[in-house]
């Protein structure tokens, strides 16, 4: 058996030091851009339940964030947060209550347009939601099965399936 010369050992020692730093490194970035993701997922399909409770309960559309803020403590919200709280989600999504009404429209008529109104979005910028949750597919069906209430009409309130 020959043996191995200490220059390429050397060789050899560095060039799997640097592969095994280049793999933790990669292995933390990925791990960290995964968690801010699922972060924005979460917290996109929140903003969606939060904006159904409140119409559910108020009959009408949320105009403000503060409107939203007693039906995000709903257990059907709540639950999906994984304790973060009602400020954190504002500082995560954004939520353009001007396109509210539009959305409803939307849904009422069963008009699917290819690309729906961005009522809510990721203040990241980075487009991603869980699989079936996309938020403004979630607020479009909402209204598509009936619970609509016409934005600011109490009075004509339809009535779920």
């Amino acid at each position: 058996m020959t043996a191995i010369p200490s220059r390429l050992k050397k060789t050899l020692a560095i060039g799997v030091a640097g592969t095994v730093v280049i793999l933790v490194g990669f292995f933390i970035w990925a791990s960290d851009r995964m968690s801010k993701a699922a972060v924005d997922c979460q917290a996109q399909e929140n903003a969606a339940r939060t904006i159904m409770v409140y119409h559910e309960q108020h009959h009408q559309l949320p105009q403000r964030w503060e409107d939203l803020r007693e039906a995000y403590d709903a257990p059907e919200v709540s639950d999906h947060m994984r304790g973060k709280g009602f400020e954190e989600l504002q500082n995560i999504v954004a939520i353009d209550f001007s396109l509210l009404p539009e959305m409803e429209r939307l849904g009422v008529s069963g008009t699917a347009p290819e690309k729906l109104p961005a009522v809510i979005r990721p203040l990241s910028g980075r487009i991603h939601y869980w699989s079936g949750a996309e938020p403004n597919r979630l607020l479009y069906e909402h209204f598509r099965q009936g619970k609509v209430v016409y934005s600011t009409n109490p009075d004509r309130l339809l009535p779920s399936p």
